[in-house]
Formats: structure tokens, sequence, C-alpha cells
């Protein structure tokens, strides 16, 4: 983070290593937007053994004012991540305007086949 700060970075893209809530990078203030990409069963000793509880690690890097932009994924896993977005924001915004952003694949393509 030293680092970034002395290059006087603007826009930083930071990625987290395991998973979101107990990532050593989940020490930085709220970012402009947290990306979550494809959900699988890896690391479940770690992270959990179902694609819900690994959901809910991921969802660590939401933070109240971050924007979430969520690759697709199963319904479950939307779920949480949907529940850990609008628990960061005002329940008027949320029910404006979910702060999700669902993209189609041909916004986003697949990152990892």
């Amino acid at each position: 983070m030293v680092y970034f700060k002395e290059q006087n970075c603007g826009i930083v893209v930071l990625e987290v290593g395991l998973g979101g809530r107990l990532d050593s990078t989940n020490i930085i203030p709220a970012p402009e937007v947290a990306v979550i990409t494809n959900l699988g069963l890896e690391h479940t000793d770690q992270l959990g053994d179902t694609i819900p509880l690994i959901a809910k690690e991921k969802a660590g890097i939401i933070k109240p004012g971050c924007r979430c932009v969520l690759y697709h994924q199963s319904r479950e896993a939307e779920e949480v991540v949907e529940e850990a977005s609008s628990a960061c924001w005002p329940s008027s915004a949320a029910s404006i305007t979910l702060p999700m952003v669902r993209p189609s694949s041909t916004l986003l393509p697949a990152m990892y086949s």
C-alpha cells in the first residue's frame, strides 16, 4: 500500500488473495468497486464447503459505500452477495437501486475457464 501511495496512483486494482473477509487486503478503506468473479469449490478448508459459504467469505470485500460487480453465479451465490451488498447501503438507496451490477457475458467475459 505504501508503494501505491508513493507512486501517487489515482486508481489501483488490488486483487485479494484467498478470500475477502479475512484477506490481508481488506485493510483498505472502502474501494470504488468490489468485483467478484467465478466462485467455485476451492480452498474449502478455509472458505467453507458450499458455494453459499464461499460467497459469504468473498463478499467480505464489500464495504459501506462500495459498489459491487458480480460475475454471473448460481442463484444461491448471487443471493448471498446481494444480501452483503444491500447491507452496506442505506435501505432507501438499496430499495431504489441495488448497488450491484450484473454484467452480461458480453460485457465481462469469463476470466477463468
